[in-house]
C-alpha cells in the first residue's frame, strides 16, 4: 500500500516538473524521464508481485469453501421442510 501511494506521489511530482520548466536543460529533460521510466517499472513490478501472491491465497480461499460431508444431505432435509415436496 505504502508503495502504490509513493509511486503514484512521484508520478504527481515528475509531472509537475515537467510541465512547469518552460525551457529546461538536457539534465532537467533526462532526470524527469529517467524517474518516469523507473515509477514505471516499479509500477509493473508491484502489480507483477501482487497477482503472484493472490493466486496462493485464492487456492486456499477456494479449498476452504467446500462444505462438510453432511451439509448437502441436511440442506436437502430443510429444503424439504419449506419447499414444495418432490413428486
Amino acid at each position: 500500500m505504502m508503495l502504490d501511494i509513493v509511486l503514484a506521489f512521484l508520478a504527481i511530482a515528475l509531472a509537475t516538473v515537467g510541465t512547469l520548466t518552460e525551457k529546461p536543460s538536457l539534465r532537467v529533460k533526462t532526470l524527469p524521464i529517467s524517474l518516469a521510466v523507473l515509477v514505471a517499472v516499479g509500477t509493473v513490478f508491484k502489480s507483477r508481485s501482487d497477482d503472484v501472491d493472490k493466486s496462493p491465497m485464492e487456492a486456499a480461499l477456494l479449498t476452504s469453501l467446500n462444505p462438510p460431508a453432511g451439509f448437502y444431505g441436511k440442506l436437502d432435509d430443510e429444503i424439504g421442510k419449506v419447499g414444495i415436496p418432490r413428486a
